[in-house]
């Protein structure tokens, strides 16, 4: 099949940020712009970028279903064989070669499943049409339910917008799809570790309604069902009858053989779907597990790639450690001289911020070359949460292995671990209260990442171990020449070797930032749903609500700059000013102080709060002007600034921190300075930039040119890669 890419419109995230509750990290910081932070699926999502797919996948599927009425079947199960191996990931239709052992020799597949022509010409004409659009992923799902349509079965949308695997997994093949004699125990079994219960099998049984099973597989249970030459006596003494009649022991015919789940059901709803399922083959069943197929978290993970894989490999990982087949681009990843490496990844917290996504992101980065990684928070929270369960969780789904801070199993992976990272100063408490009398022997091959330039960090009892570790990796050099000053004169200690690593924009926050169609509809969606026109302007700052972030004074610089546009009698569009990082479930007493200031200066319609998010992309799209106002010392970097260079931004940031290194002033964005005095001056460049199309469009330009040149992912692994050997080289000579 051809080879494509698929084209990350962000619909995606912008569905999923208006209709679920799922997005809650703060933005602007770390890990989370797309891959594994995409996770909604929705019907429209080829609606602008190729809205013909249904109609050409329809028009083959008549053609391919008058000359073999049997396609519809073996589409319908396709998707089902695909779906149960890691999702719909279109993974069931990658060949074998060098890299790769193809799902299709699997015992369930082997012989077994059809159709591939089928799915080959559907793809080639949306190829014809639509370009490097349409995932593999999606063909097989549209086609199944277009197979039922054709069928005569009811119609029902599709969720659009998978990716498709660059890998496949013979022996999950092998594993997780259920055999045709399955019993029912089995069977649940199957279901369940898939995350479905009993209703979904019996509802799954419908799909067999348009299509045959062959005798073979179910005749044991007719003459000999445990080798004694008798059937299985649980049959149903009718049903049985009939498939002996269609079915003779020495005969080769073809049937259905849905009925072992009818007499095992376990309730009442069991055995009434099941009656459904092997009498009235209802297909009102049938789309109640294929609504399910397009909606359930696991028939959507959402993987990069396409339908041909090259130059990936397969390595084994070790038996204690999971995701065992890791795929690898060796020669695309300056990281890959880690591969097979243990890296032990130590967080005081895993909450949705800054330092700890950042240190997720470091984790997805290194599992991608094959490293093994494992995680450990220090501090969780008391009680259950949900924004720890679900980042957890993102992790096992990456292979990142999640252990407890205390115990002997984190001493054990510390002590053999090739690399420890700490995460923050505050990680440094877990030295002592977990390693003990071991802190001595992993200090030489611990990588401190710190994130921070606040005052309290700056506790001995964080960082004593500090001038011990093999190095320090700083965001920025200010950051770096202040931790430098503040040990010395603060703590009388010194810091460790240190090495400056700026950031990058991830791969996937690049995909969202250079294509066309994707800003437009986000611009426009979010644009609508926060009452603006389209002329309007957005000046946005996206932060976590706090006053050193600066959006109080923010939003009196707004408030001053309406003034001056009034004053001066300026013909400028109505200017808007976003919030973007608040907390609609408990505000705080600043965010309180915000809106009754909003309130008192009657800027109500000028201003919008918007709820904290992991997916920035939509704002991004649709605000015009990037505010970054953190005050004190400024950002230790700031990554949301250079995500809005990825999107042609003009940025207006505060002249401290990490900011300085970033935004070239009067080239790519304005600098003010922190605090008061920077009120009007903030003021002053919102009415420049609201009176100056060109100046907007020239500093957007010059900034994107300098995220090409500097911050990309590929930029921030190389920088990331190159402390890794030294580390690692020095924790080596330690031995």
């Amino acid at each position: 099949m051809a080879s494509f890419k698929i084209k990350v419109i962000c619909n995606l995230i912008l569905i999923a940020f208006l209709y679920s509750n799922l997005s809650q990290a703060f933005p602007g910081k770390g890990f989370g712009r797309g891959g594994a932070g995409y996770s909604g699926l929705f019907p429209e999502f080829y609606q602008f970028s190729c809205p013909q797919a249904n109609e050409i996948v329809m028009s083959v599927l008549e053609k391919a279903i008058s000359r073999d009425p049997r396609m519809p079947a073996s589409l319908l199960r396709l998707h089902f064989h695909d779906c149960f191996v890691r999702g719909c990931d279109a993974s069931v239709l990658l060949d074998d070669s060098a890299t790769i052992v193809s799902e299709k020799n699997s015992g369930p597949n082997k012989n077994s499943i059809r159709g591939f022509e089928v799915i080959d010409e559907i793809k080639a004409k949306l190829e014809l049409e639509c370009p490097r659009t349409v995932s593999c992923a999606d063909i097989l799902a549209l086609a199944a339910r277009d197979s039922v349509v054709l069928s005569g079965g009811p119609h029902w949308e599709v969720s659009l917008g998978r990716r498709d695997s660059r890998s496949a997994s013979l022996s999950e093949s092998n594993r997780d799809i259920p055999a045709p004699n399955s019993t029912v125990q089995t069977l649940i079994s199957f279901f369940q570790r898939q995350g479905l219960n009993e209703e979904d099998l019996v509802a799954l049984s419908g799909g067999h309604s348009i299509g045959v099973a062959r005798c073979v597989t179910f005749r044991q249970r007719l003459y000999n069902q445990n080798g004694n030459n008798k059937p299985d006596m649980t049959l149903e003494k009718t049903y049985y009858n009939e498939l002996k009649a269609v079915c003779p022991q020495s005969a080769v015919k073809k049937n259905h053989a849905d009925e072992c789940v009818y007499m095992q059901g376990r309730n009442r709803m069991w055995k009434r779907l099941a009656a459904a399922t092997t009498r009235k083959r209802s297909l009102v069943i049938l789309l109640f597990v294929l609504a399910l197929f397009s909606a359930f978290a696991f028939f959507i993970k959402a993987l990069h790639g396409s339908c041909d894989v090259h130059h990936y490999e397969y390595v084994h990982t070790g038996d204690n450690y999971p995701s065992p087949l890791t795929q690898i681009r060796i020669q695309d990843s300056p990281l890959s001289f880690m591969k097979s490496k243990l890296v032990l990844l130590v967080s005081h917290e895993l909450s949705l911020s800054g330092g700890p996504l950042l240190l997720m992101e470091l984790a997805f980065l290194l599992r991608g070359v094959g490293t093994q990684v494992v995680w450990i928070t220090y501090q969780k929270p008391v009680e259950s949460d949900e924004v720890v369960y679900s980042l957890e969780q993102k992790m096992l789904e990456r292979g990142v292995k999640v252990v407890p801070a205390k115990g002997q199993e984190a001493v054990d992976v510390a002590l053999k671990s090739d690399l420890v990272i700490l995460n923050t100063a505050v990680a440094g408490k877990w030295l002592d209260a977990v390693l003990k009398g071991d802190v001595s022997r992993v200090l030489p091959k611990v990588l401190w990442w710190i994130h921070e330039m606040r005052g309290h960090y700056f506790k001995l009892e964080f960082v004593k171990h500090l001038p011990f570790v093999a190095g320090a990796m700083i965001d920025s050099h200010t950051t770096a020449e202040y931790w430098k000053n503040r040990t010395q004169e603060r703590l009388k200690i010194k810091m460790p070797d240190t090495y400056v690593v700026h950031l990058g924009n991830s791969n996937d926050l690049m995909d969202v930032a250079e294509d066309s169609v994707a800003r437009r509809v986000l611009r426009e969606h979010i644009r609508e749903s926060l009452g603006l026109r389209k002329e309007d302007l957005a000046f946005a700052i996206i932060n976590s609500v706090s006053r050193g972030k600066g959006q109080d004074l923010f939003l009196r610089a707004f408030y001053e700059s309406l003034q001056i546009i009034q004053e001066r009698k300026l013909q400028v569009p109505s200017i808007h000013a976003l919030v973007v990082g608040s907390d609609m479930n408990a505000q705080t007493k600043f965010e309180t102080e915000l809106r009754t200031f909003v309130v008192e200066k009657k800027i109500q319609d000028r201003v919008h709060f918007v709820n904290k998010t992991l997916n920035v992309s939509p704002y991004l799209a649709s605000i015009d002007v990037l505010v970054q106002n953190s005050q004190a010392r400024g950002e230790c970097f700031g990554r949301i600034t250079i995500e809005a260079m990825a999107f042609k931004l003009p940025v207006l940031g505060t002249a401290a921190g990490g900011t300085t290194e970033i935004v070239v002033n009067g080239t790519t964005g304005w600098l003010h300075p922190a605090g008061k005095e920077g009120v009007t001056p903030l003021a002053e460049n919102i009415v420049k930039l609201a009176t100056d199309a060109g100046m907007r469009r020239r500093l957007g330009e010059k900034g994107y040119e300098r995220v090409k040149e500097t911050f990309l992912e590929h930029h921030m692994s190389s920088r990331i890669s190159l402390v890794l050997k030294e580390v690692l080289q020095k924790a080596k000579n330690s031995v």
